[in-house]
């Protein structure tokens, strides 16, 4: 039988041998960026609905990127932009970068790649600094939003003159997919961070648009009126650079998601779905989208494959969810409570196992998996013996960037 090849990361591929007429293979239209230097100049010197981005920066002004920590290419793809800046006028030392996310375990190892490339091409200055959604002193209060609670933002940002979003897109139906400026729940604090990352309120097609605009309108509040965007590629890569107004990035990246990582499929028995970017794009909120676009590619009562090779941080809504006492009622009440790393990954993962089985291939103990409801498998052949009972099956390559929908059988 022709054999199947599953890219868990860079480094890591399985062979499976499955009867092809069983299988359904999403191919994402997204093929990486050749050069990403010039894809830089060419967003940002000819931005969407902007000027040029070196004429929101005069001089003396001082310009932070907010970047979110699980970006593709993290570490040529802001090197490049802070270089295309410098070259146009601002120094290194009037240019910051603040580093968010929710895998914080791997927040000093991006920090450190970020400052050696940085160091390599523009030379000392530029200060990187890892977003601490728990040190309040690193935390300001800008103002109230329309439902009058408390925007908080990162001090760095507040205090420059220019602030730069840098996000990688989301798929339309992304449980994390809040718009252009939706870096914003990670440079705030924790409790605002866990109300933006809860099911109830990031549901796709339910509340997200809600915390979209929620997110738009502090980031407004804050000063940001320009944004970037990128269009991820398989492999942890980067296929498009956009740049420019919100409304018009948010509405380019909506489109280039749907037209590049939409997967038409009807749900199967067996869904396999691989996180196949490197180590620090496997965080938690990875596993959550993975999660759930492989959710939408299952019929109820089958059963999922979900492949990473990395180790995302166990945190309190694992332990909640390990304990194994209380009832599923009083379980999701628990990790609706919460604002840790873990808890939208873990809660969306204790709704999956109600009418689903989950395997996972990974590098995480397995009796952490086992505690979580899931069975862990350690190798090719324990997925191929799965496919072997399935009468269809589902793949989704690089899952936390797929949306899927339901075509025709």
């Amino acid at each position: 039988m022709p054999a199947i090849e599953l890219s868990l990361s860079e480094h890591v591929r399985w062979t499976l041998s499955v009867e092809h007429a069983r299988v359904r293979m999403f191919e994402p239209c997204a093929p990486p960026c050749p050069d990403l230097t010039t894809a830089v100049a060419q967003a940002l010197g000819h931005p969407l609905d902007f000027p040029p981005f070196d004429q929101a920066v005069v001089p003396g002004d001082r310009l932070v990127l907010a970047v979110e920590s699980c970006l593709p290419q993290i570490d040529a793809l802001v090197p490049a932009i802070v270089d295309w800046f410098r070259q146009r006028g601002t120094p290194a030392n009037n240019i910051g970068v603040v580093v968010a996310g929710v895998g914080q375990a791997h927040a000093p190892a991006v920090q450190e790649r970020l400052e050696k490339r940085l160091q390599a091409l523009v030379g000392s200055g530029v200060e990187v600094e890892v977003h601490d959604v728990d040190n309040p002193s690193r935390i300001a209060y800008v103002a109230a939003n329309a439902q009058a609670e408390p925007i908080y933002i990162n001090r760095a940002m507040i205090d420059a003159d220019v602030v730069l979003p840098v996000l990688c897109a989301r798929a339309e139906l992304a449980v994390d997919n809040f718009g252009g400026f939706g870096v914003y729940p990670l440079v705030s604090n924790r409790d605002t961070r866990g109300t933006f990352y809860r099911w109830q309120n990031a549901s796709p097609a339910r509340q997200n648009a809600a915390m979209a605009q929620r997110a738009t309108e502090a980031a407004w509040w804050s000063g940001m009126h320009m944004a970037v965007q990128v269009i991820p590629a398989p492999g942890g890569r980067i296929s498009q650079i956009l740049a420019g107004s919100f409304t018009a990035v948010t509405e380019q990246a909506g489109q280039q998601m749907a037209a590049k990582w939409t997967a038409d499929m009807p749900p199967a028995d067996l869904t396999i779905a691989t996180l196949d970017a490197d180590q620090f794009q496997q965080d938690w909120m990875a596993v959550a989208r993975a999660l759930h676009a492989a959710s939408l590619a299952t019929v109820e009562g089958g059963a999922i494959v979900l492949c990473s090779q990395a180790a995302p941080l166990a945190g309190p809504a694992c332990r909640i969810l390990s304990q194994g006492k209380a009832s599923s009622r009083d379980v999701q009440a628990q990790l609706n409570r919460l604002s840790s790393d873990d808890a939208l990954a873990i809660e969306l993962l204790d709704r999956i196992t109600q009418s689903t089985h989950l395997y996972i291939a990974s590098q995480w103990p397995a009796e952490l998996v086992e505690s979580l409801g899931a069975c862990p498998l350690v190798d090719a052949r324990d997925v191929e013996q799965l496919c072997e009972k399935a009468s269809a099956i589902n793949v989704l390559p690089s899952a936390q960037n797929c949306c899927v929908v339901h075509g025709n059988p």
